[in-house]
């Protein structure tokens, strides 16, 4: 139910649409390729009641299971996330889906042409709320949006996702296009024929199945034929011509409620009768056959079907194969050639005649029944029967083949029958057509058990051992034969060459009731197929289950150019959807995209919720980086165009808060280390500055790019959480890399709730510093400046008298310059074939001045150099860009920005190197910066 929930949102994502009598066959243009509509919801809901698989849900045992495994998909969390994200409960949300909801592909996406989607929804009295939803979706997105008009009928637009998206509103519908031509035809068909998909002769052949249904589905296999035979391999675009493939016209399936039950129909609508299509030109079941099948059987299948024909057919069809092969440029296909000398090898060495006479000998009836067993066994006895048109070739041929297998076959006479039953063979005779070994015989020997028949009235039955033939014809004696023809699985009983029935109450209280016993060493199966913990005590009893069982039935109808079949079942509604959907490939089509489209959706409303709380809580920080996750990691569009919009939005707030906090800081410290960076939710209040880290990222806030020897640093803290960090830093010459001295502070149980002092003084080797009473020393070298604080994950702290105490500034014994230079990426990962910055500075820490100062940067062949500022710059052979010559006072900063474009995916180096007058050699920075592929 999640899922058809996310399906409806990702149609109704989209749209807006048109009036009562508006529905998908009169709307879609004639090319839709594939259709799948939903009547009337509404409707649906209240016809569900009255079957019986609503009735049985409503059974006490029922709703406690049902419970149990609803518990979860967390329903009321849902709804809540999609009440913050849209204004409107899951409720309100699935309501608006109240009349017809029609989805159609109207071609198949492919290289850079657009994906061809309408959509039809009719909201009936919800319009209010469905124009709420569409407007909290589309609204989010920085995205182009406008409008049109096409016959004086406005249409919105929105353009920058996947696809565009075009809709608009007439009445209680809402109509949807992805692109404006598509729109343009839909429109038009309301008021005109000719161009509908009710007009095309395939649709016309299908749509009788579709009177009353809740569910249609309409793949049109001409087009999709046409699509995609470019693109098959020569070899099997050859074999399905042969088997008559491309002759389909249309595949359409149909699901109703028929109350109390319901009823599944498919159908295939095909030109000609060659290939597998001979199966749309089988007779009807001949009445006769009803009468060896007892009325109480708890199962059966009846079928027509000449074997003898369907082997002449399949030869004709493997010899065209070869015959088209050879012609299309491969001479030395013979595979039908050799397949056909060695049947006819066979036929002459151990047949003594043809195959095809050896199936003309029985059938073309057929039927497989379900024989009652009166000591209400466990395992079902199954009868196959047949007609016979010359029953000695069949009885020889039978022997023959089972003679192949080291079997023979031997009689026993029961009330005036001779019945035949299979048994080893006295002495092995070996052939050069079946090698068998003594493993491989038993194994055939527990699969066919004595495979026993007899023949009686040119009637053949055959069962797995002979005890069954025996009670078999004590059974015939006195039962109550069958009546096929009161039997069909919709209420127009028409002529099927195949009925299937089964009996559940006949056949299933037998099984369950042995097996339920058992259920403890097999709960795992049962809760990892229904998604909960199950346990053998939650599951129903079968006198439960029983009130609701009755007979289904299925059956084929072969009829000029089309076959359909049609099931009548109570329970599984969901199992026959999912199954027609499967056959008819709609899985293949649009799978992958929904799968991952609901994966995305239920993510962005988590990230959505979450955020909000965030935000509410002025963590501003931590929903920044909520929305930069899926912003990497969004494969749709319109979900990576959200994120990156929250993003932004809460980068502007961060920005704000952190500005805030960064001037009162700068008042506790008088402005002597002027230079502030803060990450993470940091707050100032009350005289305090707090954090509490819930993230996986570090926070900190670094203070301090003036140069200074001897200074000192009082604080306070409280309620530390997991540990927190003081850090100091200092740059070894020329080189620049940073180095930090961090001294870790612990949380413990005898100072909760109380402020304990610190006080750190930092020398040009050393630092002491003082927690409580305690006083240690840390050695370092050539500390200066820089003083910052780092908050782990899962950790926090509050801070408050936070002052600066200056004793000496540094003063360097030469002059000298000191070179600290940095880089940096904007973006990182980035997108194959989107642009990210460098940043690079380079900051003279020394006393003396740097002349003739260049900075060359190199990019790899995966990038392509687009602009540059910051200095005078010039670019050679388009890899390398050198900034300068440039002058960099004493304390005074050279910024270079850099933009270019990523062209493949993959981790690339970014070198930087810095050279002046008086420096020998030179100094490298590397950037690295991650490309994904698109």
């Amino acid at each position: 139910m999640k899922k058809i929930f996310y399906l409806l949102v990702f149609s109704l994502c989209v749209l807006q649409a048109q009036e009562k009598n508006i529905t998908y066959s009169n709307i879609f243009p004639k090319n839709s390729l594939a259709v799948i509509s939903f009547s009337d919801i509404e409707l649906t809901k209240k016809q569900f009641k009255e079957t019986y698989l609503y009735s049985f849900l409503q059974e006490p045992e029922i709703k406690k299971l049902i419970t149990e495994i609803e518990k979860q998909y967390s329903w009321d969390n849902f709804s809540k996330r999609l009440k913050i994200a849209t204004g409107l409960s899951l409720k309100e949300s699935l309501a608006i889906f109240a009349g017809e909801v029609s989805v159609a592909l109207v071609d198949i996406p492919s290289g850079s042409e657009p994906i061809q989607v309408a959509v039809i929804i009719d909201h009936k009295q919800h319009g209010e709320n469905a124009q709420k939803l569409i407007d909290s979706l589309i609204k989010r997105v920085p995205i182009e949006k406008g409008s049109y008009d096409v016959g004086g009928q406005k249409i919105s637009y929105v353009k920058g996702l996947e696809t565009a998206l075009h809709y608009t509103s007439v009445d209680n519908n809402l109509l949807f296009a992805t692109t404006q031509k598509l729109m343009s035809d839909m429109l038009t068909n309301i008021s005109q024929q000719g161009n509908r998909l009710k007009d095309t002769p395939q649709y016309q052949k299908s749509s009788t199945i579709f009177a009353n249904s809740a569910l249609s589905y309409y793949f049109d296999m001409e087009k999709f034929l046409h699509i995609v035979e470019g693109y098959m391999p020569v070899k099997q675009k050859v074999a399905l011509q042969s088997m008559g493939v491309f002759d389909w016209k249309a595949i359409c399936a149909s699901f109703a409620i028929d109350k109390p039950h319901f009823v599944s129909r498919m159908r295939l609508v095909a030109k000609g009768n060659k290939g597998i299509n001979r199966l749309l030109h089988l007779q009807p079941i001949n009445q006769n056959i009803e009468k060896n099948i007892p009325q109480n059987s708890g199962g059966w299948i009846a079928k027509n079907v000449n074997c003898s024909e369907l082997w002449s057919e399949f030869l004709r069809c493997y010899n065209n194969y070869e015959k088209q092969l050879q012609q299309q440029g491969y001479p030395k296909e013979n595979s039908y050639t050799t397949f056909y000398d060695n049947i006819r090898k066979f036929e002459k060495a151990f047949l003594e005649t043809t195959v095809s006479e050896a199936l003309s000998s029985v059938g073309p009836h057929y039927a497989l029944f379900h024989l009652p067993d009166p000591t209400g066994g466990l395992i079902p006895r199954l009868v196959a029967t047949a007609n016979t048109n010359n029953p000695k070739l069949l009885k020889k041929v039978l022997g023959m083949l089972f003679d192949l297998l080291h079997y023979e076959f031997k009689e026993k006479i029961y009330k005036g029958k001779t019945l035949y039953y299979l048994s080893r063979q006295t002495t092995y005779r070996g052939n050069p057509i079946v090698q068998i070994n003594r493993q491989q015989r038993e194994n055939l020997r527990m699969l066919l058990g004595t495979f026993s028949f007899y023949i009686d009235n040119d009637q053949i039955f055959i069962t797995r051992i002979v005890q069954d033939l025996m009670d078999l014809i004590d059974t015939q004696q006195s039962m109550t034969p069958l009546s096929i023809s009161k039997i069909s699985p919709v209420k127009q009983h028409g002529l099927y060459s195949f009925l299937l029935y089964l009996d559940w109450n006949a056949l299933l209280p037998a099984v369950y009731n042995t097996l339920l016993p058992f259920i403890p060493s097999w709960e795992g199966e049962i809760s990892s197929f229904l998604g909960s913990d199950i346990k053998s005590v939650d599951i129903p009893r079968m006198s439960t289950i029983a009130k609701y069982l009755s007979p289904v039935v299925g059956g084929f109808e072969a009829e000029s150019e089309q076959a359909t079949f049609s099931l009548r079942t109570n329970f599984n509604f969901d199992f026959y959807v999912a199954q027609g959907l499967l056959w008819l490939q709609l899985r293949d089509v649009w799978g992958p995209v929904t799968s991952k489209f609901f994966k995305e959706l239920d993510q962005h409303l988590r990230v959505n919720e979450k955020v909000v709380e965030l935000v509410s809580k002025n963590r501003f920080y931590a929903a920044y980086r909520k929305w930069e996750s899926l912003e990497k990691t969004a494969h749709f569009e319109s979900f990576r165009l959200i994120a990156k919009n929250e993003k932004l939005k809460l980068k502007e707030k961060y920005n704000g808060a952190t500005s805030q906090l960064v001037n009162r800081l700068q008042k506790s410290f008088n402005g002597a280390l002027a230079g502030w960076h803060v990450t993470g939710d940091w707050k100032w209040q009350n005289e305090e500055l707090f954090a509490k880290n819930e993230s996986p990222d570090t926070f900190s806030a670094v203070i301090g790019e003036n140069a200074l020897e001897d200074y000192v640093i009082h604080l306070e803290v409280k309620d530390i959480k997991s540990n927190f960090q003081i850090f100091f830093h200092w740059n070894e010459r020329f080189n620049g890399s940073p180095t930090y001295k961090s001294i870790s502070f612990q949380e413990r149980k005898e100072q909760q709730g109380k402020w304990i002092p610190l006080k750190f003084k930092i020398h040009k080797n050393r630092i002491s510093y003082w927690y409580g009473l305690k006083h240690y020393v840390v050695n370092a070298n050539a500390t200066s400046g820089l003083f910052g604080i780092h908050l782990p994950a899962n950790s926090q702290v509050r801070i408050r008298n936070l002052r600066l105490q200056v004793e000496k500034q540094i003063q360097p014994e030469y002059e000298e310059p000191i070179v600290y230079i940095q880089a940096n990426d904007t973006v990182d990962p980035v997108f194959q074939n989107e642009n990210t910055q460098y940043f690079f500075t380079v900051k003279n820490q020394g006393n003396k001045q740097i002349t003739n100062a260049h900075l060359q940067v190199d990019l790899p062949e995966s990038m392509q150099f687009v602009s540059a500022s910051g200095a005078t710059y010039k670019v050679i052979k388009n890899r390398s860009i050198v900034f300068g010559p440039a002058v960099i006072q004493p304390n005074k900063t050279l910024k270079c920005k850099l933009n270019v474009k990523l062209l493949i995916s993959g981790s690339f180096n970014v070198p930087a190197t810095i050279t002046f007058d008086d420096l020998q050699g030179k100094i490298v920075v590397t950037e690295r910066t991650h490309v994904l592929s698109e």
